[in-house]
């Protein structure tokens, strides 16, 4: 593998620990994280089997999701194509599929999310799946991928406007994985899930 989850290890532990939201997100950032925990709390019982099934974490499933169909339950996990139709976009030709559930359990099949294994989730592993999910091209481009970092100091900016098309000039203007799970553990100490 190009990019070996023990190289960039290191790599994720020190971007964690310099990681800061940018200021004038913070509060954008904590009421949207209160929207995808309360949407998530309505699948709740689906989370669990997800989880169940796969040994992805909620947490990491949340954030995720919210990535890649602004947690939409109509959507797909996968790409944000709607679950119940053969997907569009990458990864194309997936689905239908009979509920949420099954979309999500067959994205995280994918990219073998379901072979980490439950007691293997840690903050550097969930930035490295997190990155492998969405795919190393901004890496290549010698840039933090948003879809992790967007929303902190970590990232300067490019993105894929398009599948393959790549603008070193364009912000990604969705909150970045690491920010929300932050921001979800956050609120989860403040007002645990019933």
């Amino acid at each position: 593998m190009q990019h070996p989850y023990d190289v960039l290890a290191p790599e994720y532990a020190t971007l964690l620990a310099a990681m800061l939201v940018d200021p004038g997100r913070k509060h954008k950032l904590t009421a949207r994280a209160a929207t995808v925990r309360e949407l998530g709390e309505r699948h709740r019982d689906e989370w669990a089997e997800v989880t169940a099934k796969t040994g992805v974490p909620r947490l990491w499933g949340l954030a995720s999701f919210e990535r890649e169909s602004s947690s939409d339950y109509s959507r797909s996990p996968a790409q944000g194509d709607r679950w119940d139709r053969v997907s569009i976009n990458v990864p194309r030709g997936l689905g239908p599929y009979q509920d949420w559930g099954d979309a999500c359990i067959a994205a995280y099949g994918i990219d073998q999310l379901d072979n980490v294994g439950a007691p293997n989730w840690s903050w550097t592993r969930s930035c490295y799946e997190g990155e492998l999910y969405n795919g190393f091209g901004p890496r290549a481009h010698g840039r933090r991928t948003g879809y992790l970092w967007s929303w902190t100091n970590i990232y300067t900016g490019g993105k894929y406007v398009a599948d393959g098309k790549w603008d070193p000039d364009t912000q990604d203007q969705q909150c970045g994985m690491v920010p929300m799970m932050a921001a979800l553990l956050r609120l989860e100490c403040v007002a645990p899930a019933h």
